[in-house]
């Protein structure tokens, strides 16, 4: 009974919201509505119970004087500050954007940048490293640097050819490498709602 219940109620909901999704009449709209009103407040309290878990976790790490405290600390300064900047003069208010313009936007760019160097040392270490097929490193390496030098804004002469190159390599095999892996990634999520549906598996379960 203990898991007969779960899976029937998990069965139900799921046959609901797509009929609500399939069939366009109230009477399947109203229920699938209720239901994803009902998941959208669950995924937001828990969020918040992340959120508090979180803030937990990094004060008792500061309480405690770790190491790492002053990141968890650093953390903590951070969030307070950039919520309570939300919460006092409203997320559109110019502090905000202040805060988005100069802080947020700028580490995420660093961040970005390091990009370059992650390729480098991956291709590195392919190079290091005896694999099969041998041609896999070197094409990793060549096609990396062509797609970074085609990022990059240099004028140096010759490397005109290079922007086209790198054009091409985005828009066919890194565009078809990107769809194939989002049909990979639908088929994959489809495989799993239904082996939910027909309780083949059960994550809600012991």
């Amino acid at each position: 009974m203990k898991r007969i219940i779960p899976t029937a109620i998990a069965v139900a909901v799921g046959i609901v919201t797509l009929l609500g999704y399939f069939i366009d009449r109230g009477e399947f709209k109203v229920p699938q509505l209720v239901l994803l009103n009902w998941a959208t407040t669950l995924a937001a309290v828990a969020l918040l119970v992340g959120i508090v878990n979180l803030l937990r976790v990094h004060a008792a790490k500061v309480g405690a004087s770790n190491v790492n405290s002053f990141y968890s600390l650093l953390l903590l300064l951070t969030f307070f500050g950039v919520v309570g900047v939300g919460f006092w003069l409203g997320p559109a208010g110019a502090p905000a954007r202040w805060v988005f313009r100069y802080l947020i936007a700028p580490t995420e760019a660093a961040v970005g940048a390091l990009l370059f160097f992650f390729l480098v040392f991956a291709g590195y270490r392919l190079l290091r490293v005896p694999r099969s097929p041998w041609w896999a490193a070197p094409v990793f390496v060549v096609v990396a640097l062509i797609v970074l030098i085609g990022l990059a804004p240099l004028t140096i002469p010759g490397t005109e050819a290079l922007g086209g190159i790198h054009n091409w390599i985005v828009q066919v095999p890194a565009a078809a490498g990107a769809r194939g892996i989002l049909l990979g990634v639908a088929l994959g999520v489809i495989a799993t709602g239904l082996r939910v549906l027909l309780a083949a598996d059960r994550p809600y379960g012991d």
